[in-house]
């Protein structure tokens, strides 16, 4: 027996097929009763028969959706296809269910009969949507609001996104940038203007390889200059674990650079004028590490260049164990400003060769915008030979304090002698 007389014998195996599939069923009429709703039907929303059979579909059309169907129905009354249907149905415990599938009407003699509809539960699915693009928006808002710029790039390295600042550092629109590939856009060139082959692009090397980059260069605008930027670019990956893009971001930072250069060369005027002085110029931060030294006190030290002692610690390095703690907290008090500063002191420092050499220093604070004492300035003197001689003198002194002491003792003493003689021979005289 072939399908089709089986089907034509058993009609209740439509019956079977319409009340066991997942998806929603119902049968309407043009004035919106039931006529007929699968078993999925009344298990999504909720309704029974006694509940069905009282209701009109308009009754269970969520008001913001009710205009929309209303002319929808319309339509499919009239014989119309209007394509995948999106409505909203409130469940029996007043709850929102969205759904979508096809509408369309039976019609006998040029006369609408029914609607047959064939809906899916889409809540869940709408529910992500509506998340997603939430996220979307609230990435979206970041992106646009971000100062750096922002691109990302796909695995041929063309824009796929990219942010109003990247775009305005670039002097380009968002629009103008999109579907543009990065390299020829605005990385060229190198600084000195040679060109800058893609194979040794940083950037294209995380979009090839998956490797993240990040360091300093320069882009081109719209108009030819070039800016530099500082730039950190990371790959994206598929859920295969593939490289499938990047994104980059950037800031300008050619003031940054040019306003480094100032201070740079202000530095070195600084630099030069106290390196003239033939005393010790040292500043140390608030950790007592140096920041700046001038060409004396690298002699002093032993050393030949300021680079080799910046950022050392100086309490640590160049002053005598024995000494440190005493020396280290006249610094820390000078931070609380409770040293005056003002204070001669002299004290030992070790040399590159474990010399000791003992100077005298002058000492003031610096302060900064706020305020705030944040580092040390002090002048040196190397008063070592001077300290010598004063020791070689004093013990000289000492030397002839003590011979003149002996020179008086031994003249008191003649004195004395000279008195004992006289008395005895002033004696002898009176017994004669």
């Amino acid at each position: 027996m072939g399908k089709k007389e089986i089907i034509n014998i058993d009609k209740d195996w439509y019956i079977d097929l319409v009340e066991n599939i997942s998806d929603l069923v119902q049968c309407v009429t043009p004035d919106g009763t039931f006529l007929y709703v699968n078993s999925a039907w009344k298990k999504a929303l909720g309704y029974t028969d006694e509940d069905i059979s009282k209701l009109s579909v308009f009754d269970i059309i969520c008001p913001d959706y009710k205009e929309h169907c209303l002319s929808a129905f319309k339509d499919v009354m009239e014989g119309k296809d209007i394509g995948k249907f999106e409505v909203e149905f409130l469940t029996r415990e007043n709850k929102r269910l969205i759904l979508e599938g096809s509408v369309n009407c039976k019609i006998k003699d040029g006369k609408p009969l029914y609607t047959r509809a064939i809906f899916r539960d889409i809540t869940e699915r709408k529910k992500h949507e509506r998340e997603i693009k939430e996220m979307q928006a609230y990435y979206e808002l970041i992106l646009n609001s971000a100062s750096e710029g922002i691109f990302g790039l796909d695995k041929e390295g063309k824009h796929t996104f990219v942010n109003p600042a990247a775009a305005n550092i670039l002097g380009y629109s968002v629009d103008e940038l999109i579907g543009r590939e990065s390299h020829a856009v605005y990385h060229h060139s190198k600084k000195d203007g040679n060109p800058y082959p893609v194979g040794e692009c940083p950037i294209y090397v995380c979009t090839l390889k998956g490797s993240n980059q990040k360091g300093r260069d320069v882009f081109w605008n719209k108009s030819g200059q070039s800016i530099s930027v500082e730039y950190n670019c990371s790959p994206i990956f598929d859920e295969n674990g593939k490289v499938d893009g990047s994104v980059v971001i950037f800031r300008d930072i050619t003031k940054e650079e040019e306003t480094q250069k100032k201070l740079d060369n202000e530095k070195n005027k600084a630099q030069q004028y106290i390196d003239i002085a033939r005393v010790m110029i040292l500043v140390l931060d608030k950790n007592g590490n140096i920041s700046l030294i001038n060409k004396r006190g690298c002699e002093l030290l032993g050393y030949q260049e300021a680079s080799e002692l910046v950022g050392k610690n100086w309490f640590e390095s160049f002053i005598p164990q024995k000494d440190r703690e005493k020396i280290t907290e006249f610094f820390r008090d000078m931070f609380k400003g409770g040293s005056d500063i003002s204070e001669y002191v002299e004290n030992k420092i070790i040399t590159k060769t474990g010399e000791e050499r003992i100077i005298g220093w002058h000492n003031t604070v610096l302060h900064n915008s706020k305020g705030y004492i944040n580092a040390t300035l002090s002048s040196g003197e190397d008063i070592t030979e001077r300290k010598k001689n004063e020791e070689k003198n004093r013990e000289k002194t000492d030397e002839l304090e003590r011979i003149n002491r002996l020179m008086v003792g031994r003249e008191i003493k003649m004195m004395e002698l000279k008195d004992e003689i006289r008395s005895l021979q002033q004696k002898l005289r009176k017994e004669n």
